[in-house]
């Protein structure tokens, strides 16, 4: 959990903004590195339709042994042309982005990418 640090230390800060950024590369950054180097005692699920486009998923890593900071659950929405990444941890409301990208954002295709090859080394869905 300690390679996640800064990506925890990003959310906790992240939260008590009233103005809450969206695609900060330093977001995107640790949350690559999140993906590309998922824990084993993780707990993905896939929520089919996504509640704000596409297709959804959760991640909770650390969760199986009940030991996952809440700063490191989040709920990924994503279709060919978007992709949007938001905190699990709401309730059922909605919730401000970290990352809100469409295809025309010069990132696109890399988090595309990451993002689908991890989609596919979890469920085997979809390649890269």
């Amino acid at each position: 959990m300690e390679q996640f640090k800064e990506l925890i230390s990003y959310v906790k800060e992240w939260e008590t903004k009233d103005s809450k950024p969206c695609n900060e590369e330093f977001f995107i950054k640790k949350f690559l590195y999140l993906i590309e180097n998922y824990p084993d005692d993780r707990e993905i699920t896939f929520d089919g339709e996504g509640s704000y486009f596409g297709k959804q998923i959760t991640i909770e890593p650390f969760s199986y042994f009940g030991k996952a900071p809440r700063e490191l659950n989040f709920e990924i929405s994503y279709n060919e042309n978007n992709i949007s990444i938001y905190s699990a941890n709401h309730n059922g409301y909605w919730v401000p982005e970290y990352l809100s990208i469409h295809r025309s954002h010069p990132d696109f295709e890399e988090i595309q990418t990451k993002l689908y090859r991890f989609l596919s080394k979890v469920f085997g869905l979809c390649t890269a």
